[in-house]
């Protein structure tokens, strides 16, 4: 079953991808008693929103919420101190850090660091608007790509928390299971960098196709999602760089090749 709308006690909601579960249920052995009835597993959800499915283009935008990102982004809390003590001045407005559109993704990417509940702890979250809607599963194939991004600049592994959906005047939020490793952040590990910096590489990012991405794919993709030995994380990376190497020689090979007939 690909999509189930449904409701509950916060609002709608869109159950995506149900696979039914064999088996009859549960039984009880000492007397025989059995619970019969059709089980099903969904793989993700969206709270709040009905959209005719996964790949329905009708989502407008969405926004990312990553772990230890908000130590590496400027507060939007500002202090002020003074004779009497120390005041905490928290903006309404979200303080915009970047703001850029993407050619590879033709879509503006913004990111936006709103005050939080506590004031030394600001809640910074990626948005991503295309000029028309796409589907769940084109915002959904993003989530890695930011999260290997940001997990390199602190160089220490951080994981989507939730992805907000907006759908015309209103929102909902994209709930899936994600199996990423999360990590305390360390001062000394992170790449400092400007507003602009910071989306110039991100931009640069998004402009890597994904048969060029040997690096991303194998380091990262593995080193985030499970806790392993050093022996393991360095032939993860000499894989990588082997795979590098064989693009880089490739397309040498390929421009040589246009010269000459040239």
């Amino acid at each position: 079953m690909d999509t189930l709308l449904g409701q509950t006690k916060e609002g709608p909601c869109t159950v995506l991808c149900l696979t039914q579960i064999p088996g009859d249920g549960l039984t009880d052995a000492s007397t025989g008693l059995q619970i019969v009835g059709d089980r099903w597993r969904a793989s993700s959800a969206v709270m709040g929103l009905h959209i005719d499915g996964a790949e329905s283009e009708s989502i407008d935008g969405a926004a990312f919420y990553l772990t230890g990102v908000h130590e590496w982004l400027p507060q939007a809390t500002q202090l002020q101190i003074n004779e009497a003590g120390r005041t905490f001045l928290l903006p309404w407005q979200a303080l915009q850090f970047f703001r850029f559109h993407s050619p590879s993704l033709d879509a503006d990417v913004i990111c936006e660091i709103f005050s939080g509940n506590r004031p030394a702890r600001s809640v910074p979250r990626i948005k991503i608007a295309p000029p028309q809607p796409r589907s769940l599963q084109w915002f959904e194939s993003l989530i890695p790509r930011l999260e290997n991004f940001f997990s390199l600049m602190l160089g220490t592994s951080v994981s989507m928390k939730s992805v907000q959906c907006f759908c015309g005047e209103k929102n909902g939020w994209f709930i899936t299971k994600t199996r990423s490793r999360r990590e305390k952040t360390n001062l000394q590990l992170w790449v400092r960098a400007s507003a602009s910096e910071t989306a110039s590489a991100l931009e640069n990012w998004f402009t890597v196709p994904a048969d060029q991405r040997p690096v991303e794919m194998t380091v990262l993709g593995m080193v985030r999602k499970s806790s392993l030995f050093t022996e393991t994380e360095f032939l993860a990376l000499a894989q990588s760089l082997e795979g590098f190497g064989r693009l880089h020689f490739q397309r040498r090979l390929f421009q040589n090749r246009n010269s000459e007939e040239d």
